[in-house]
C-alpha cells in the first residue's frame, strides 16, 4: 500500500503540472486512500502486539507524459496488490488464522473495487489519442 500511495502522489504531481487537474485530483484520492489502507494494516497488526516494520518503498517508476502508461501502470500495480494481499489471505488460512484471513478479506474486498476503478480508468484512456482528447477527457473527469 505504501509504494501505490508513493506511485499515485508520483502521478497527481505530473499530471497537475500538466494543467490535468480533474485526473491529478483522482490520483490525490487515491493516494489518501491508499495510506488509509496501510494504516489500517498497521493498527491491525499493532492490535495484535505486533511491530510494524516501515520498510523503505522502491523508487516509482512511470512515464508521466503518456497516459496510457500511467493506465497501464495503475491496473498492474491494482492486479498485484490483489495478488499479495490473497497469498497473505491464503497463508493465514494455510496456519488457521481466522481472524487474520478475515481482516484480508475485509481488504480484498477493498481492493476489487480499487482494480475495477482502475481497469474503467485504462479502458477510458485507451481511446485518449490526441492532446485535445486529453484535455477534454480531463475536463469531463469526475473519477
Amino acid at each position: 500500500e505504501a509504494y501505490n500511495a508513493h506511485l499515485y502522489l508520483k502521478i497527481a504531481s505530473n499530471l497537475r503540472v500538466q494543467g490535468l487537474d480533474n485526473l491529478a485530483a483522482h490520483f490525490q484520492g487515491q493516494f489518501e486512500e491508499e495510506n488509509g489502507h496501510q494504516a489500517k494494516i498497521q493498527t491491525y497488526i499493532t492490535d495484535r502486539n505486533e511491530n510494524v516494520d516501515v520498510l523503505v518503498t522502491p523508487a516509482v517508476e512511470v512515464n508521466p507524459n503518456e497516459i496510457i502508461d500511467i493506465a497501464e501502470k495503475y491496473v498492474a500495480q491494482e492486479k498485484l496488490t490483489t495478488k499479495r494481499l490473497k497469498d497473505i489471505a491464503k497463508a493465514a488460512w494455510d496456519e488457521w488464522d481466522l481472524l487474520t484471513f478475515q481482516f484480508m478479506q475485509e481488504m480484498i474486498n477493498l481492493q476489487r473495487a480499487e482494480e475495477d476503478e482502475a481497469m474503467t480508468f485504462y479502458d477510458q484512456a485507451k481511446h485518449i489519442d490526441t492532446k485535445s482528447a486529453l484535455l477534454l477527457w480531463n475536463m469531463s473527469y469526475g473519477g
